[in-house]
């Protein structure tokens, strides 16, 4: 960022933000664009001023050619995107206040081309905790969702703050995850924070900036585009002390926040999947490519560095099979079977067959299957054609 912010900065000048959320509106939302009008004016009033519209033509500065050129929405648009952020509990930090999260400054290294986002809208409030970003596959199997879900509720449980970005499949599974372990989540947008992406996680959003954020560097009204995933995905990996990537292909946008990652520095995991599944192929090349291999929660809190984990204080369990002496759902204890126990403690989030469960639990065959038939109908496991596994909702 241009190291002339003083003008700039909301922070105990609310008389700033009409203008600052004009000029964000048109142009200014580029951060290759907000660098040179920050450079050129010594304060947001001052750029409108001089005749700045609010589209890209009217961005450049004083000398320039076609300086002046207006475009875009009507001026005096600022007043009503003040009103719009109160109705919708948004608020508004800019690269130069001390609300705004300090790892995104990196990016002005990382990349040069395009570095921070100049503001950023807000609801709720970002914690503050080491956080990893959990993402992957849109359309993730059930393995994918349990892998996600388990992982952040763990890590949710240990005072990580799960990050992702609020697509269907694996990002919603993490969200969901964080959420029913009570901790914190942050939600990154790829559109603005008035046009929740997909629509049919507008509840999620809201429990989310209820237990920590939602952040959107776009404007209000600002539809998702093809182009503004990545630029999302990048504060996903800047915001992170590590990165963990659930079921990817060869094409996934989760390889595009694992490589944002590896250029900023921050520890990059994947979740080991079936070698013949196309769904698994980039995360599992992440992992010939040096990734760490994440199979439970403890894997991903020994990627952090030593001060985060010293932060986070006692670990997590690993993600995986219940074992004897956790914590057993009420659903379990409400069956009180013992069989419907063990079987529900030897059932891991990949599916296993009733000829291996019975064989870890000692029970017979027809036993066993009584125990699932249990458990599947109190919604604690799931059938699938490779066996029986942990339900993603349980």
């Amino acid at each position: 960022m241009p190291e002339r912010a003083d003008g700039w900065r909301l922070q105990g000048h609310p008389e700033r933000l009409p203008a600052w959320l004009e000029l964000h509106a048109g142009a200014l939302w580029m951060p290759s664009v907000a660098r040179r009008v920050i450079r050129a004016f010594p304060d947001p009033g001052a750029a409108l001023a001089s005749g700045m519209g609010a589209g890209p033509a009217g961005l450049r500065a004083p000398g320039e050619a076609g300086a002046g050129v207006t475009g875009g929405p009507a001026r005096g648009r600022g007043e009503d995107l003040v009103r719009r952020c109160r109705e919708i509990g948004a608020t508004v930090v800019t690269a130069f206040d001390g609300a705004y999260p300090r790892r995104l400054l990196r990016l002005a290294q990382a990349h040069e081309n395009v570095g921070p986002p100049v503001l950023l809208y807000v609801r709720g409030a970002l914690p503050d905790t080491p956080c990893v970003a959990i993402v992957g596959a849109r359309r993730a199997d059930a393995y994918g969702l349990r892998m996600a879900r388990q992982l952040a509720r763990d890590l949710a449980g240990a005072g990580v703050c799960v990050v992702s970005g609020l697509a269907r499949g694996v990002d919603a599974a993490a969200h969901r995850g964080a959420l029913e372990a009570g901790g914190f989540t942050v939600a990154v947008l790829g559109a603005g924070m008035d046009r929740t992406y997909p629509p049919e996680h507008e509840g999620l959003a809201a429990a989310v900036a209820e237990q920590g954020a939602v952040l959107s560097e776009f404007p209000l009204g600002f539809r998702p585009r093809k182009e503004t995933f990545p630029l999302r995905n990048r504060v996903i990996a800047a915001l992170a002390s590590a990165v963990v990537v659930v079921e990817a292909g060869e094409r996934s946008g989760s390889l595009v926040t694992a490589r944002h990652a590896l250029e900023l520095g921050v520890a990059v995991g994947a979740v080991p999947g079936d070698v013949d599944r196309a769904l698994s192929r980039g995360s599992n090349a992440l992992l010939a490519d040096g990734a760490a291999t994440v199979t439970g929660s403890e894997d991903v809190i020994r990627m952090l560095d030593e001060r985060d984990r010293e932060r986070l204080g006692e670990r997590p369990r690993s993600a995986g099979g219940a074992g004897a002496g956790a914590e057993e759902p009420p659903a379990l204890r409400g069956l009180a079977d013992p069989s419907a126990t063990a079987v529900y403690r030897a059932v891991t989030s990949r599916p296993q067959s009733v000829d291996v469960l019975a064989e870890r639990t000692g029970l017979t065959v027809p036993a066993a299957l009584v125990a699932l038939s249990r458990l599947e109908l109190a919604g604690l496991v799931e059938r699938t054609e490779a066996g029986y596994a942990r339900s993603p909702w349980e």
